[in-house]
C-alpha cells in the first residue's frame, strides 16, 4: 500500500514540473501534426516528430445503422417474391431462383395459416441460406412475424446470420429457464403469419452489394410444421 502512494505521489509530481517547465507545452509556435514514427523525449517528456509536438488523430465512433421501423415494411425492396404456405402441405424448400431470381434489394414473403392443434411444447423451426453455392455464406436476416416484409419483429421472432433459423410452436411453447424468456414465436391458430427473408444484416444494411462475380443472393427457406401436422 505504500509503495502504491508512493508511486502515486511521484506520478503527480512529475506531471505538476512536465506542465511547469516543458517549453514545448508553452511555446506560441507549437505546431500540430503526425508522423509515421514518433520519438518519445524522456528529457521534456513529450512525443516528438521532427521536432513538434504529435496528437493521435481522432478517430470518429462507428455508429450502427437504425433497425428499420415497422410500418411501411416491404418499402424499400425493388422486389417482393411471394409465397402462399398451405399449411397442410410442407413444401420442403422454397428457393428464390425458381421463382425468377431474388435480385440485390429483393425479399422472399411466406405466407401461412398456422391451424389446431394448439399443443403444449409442440415446437419446429424454420431456416434460410444462400442458394446455390456459392451464396451459401451471405448475410440473411429471416423474421416471423404477422406482417409481410417485417424482418425485425420482437424477439424470439428474428434471427440474423449465414443460417437464420426461428423458432415456432402452435399455441403454448416452453419458457428457458435460465432467461424466464420464451423459447419461440407462440403461433395462434387461424391467424395469418409470414416468414420474411432479405439479404440484411441484424442493422438493416443490404447485405446484397459489392458480391464477387458469380455470386447472387438467392435464398433457400425450408419451413417445417410442429409434430402432429
Amino acid at each position: 500500500m505504500r509503495t502504491f502512494a508512493r508511486i502515486w505521489t511521484w506520478a503527480w509530481l512529475i506531471l505538476f514540473l512536465w506542465c511547469v517547465f516543458s517549453p514545448r507545452i508553452h511555446a506560441a509556435s507549437v505546431t500540430i501534426t503526425s508522423c509515421q514514427n514518433p520519438t518519445w523525449d524522456q528529457a521534456s517528456l513529450t512525443l516528438a516528430c521532427g521536432g513538434t509536438i504529435v496528437t493521435p488523430p481522432v478517430i470518429p465512433p462507428v455508429i450502427p445503422p437504425v433497425i428499420p421501423p415497422s410500418g411501411d415494411l416491404c418499402k424499400g425492396f425493388d422486389k417482393v417474391l411471394s409465397y402462399n404456405w398451405d399449411w397442410a402441405n410442407t413444401p420442403g424448400h422454397i428457393d428464390t431462383a425458381n421463382m425468377g431470381g431474388i435480385g440485390t434489394n429483393g425479399i422472399l414473403v411466406v405466407s401461412f395459416i398456422a391451424t389446431p392443434p394448439a399443443d403444449v411444447n409442440n415446437m419446429t423451426s424454420t431456416s434460410a441460406t444462400g442458394y446455390p453455392a456459392p451464396n451459401l455464406i451471405n448475410y440473411l436476416t429471416l423474421g416471423l412475424s404477422d406482417k409481410p416484409c417485417d424482418l425485425y419483429p420482437a424477439a424470439p421472432g428474428s434471427s440474423s446470420s449465414t443460417s437464420p433459423t426461428v423458432q415456432y410452436g402452435v399455441g403454448t411453447v416452453p419458457i428457458y429457464w435460465a432467461s424466464g424468456k420464451p423459447m419461440g414465436v407462440a403461433l395462434k391458430p387461424g391467424q395469418r403469419y409470414y416468414l420474411n427473408v432479405a439479404g440484411r444484416d441484424a442493422y438493416g444494411m443490404n447485405t446484397c452489394v459489392n458480391l464477387p462475380a458469380g455470386w447472387n443472393c438467392d435464398i433457400r427457406l425450408s419451413p417445417q410444421k410442429p409434430p402432429g401436422h
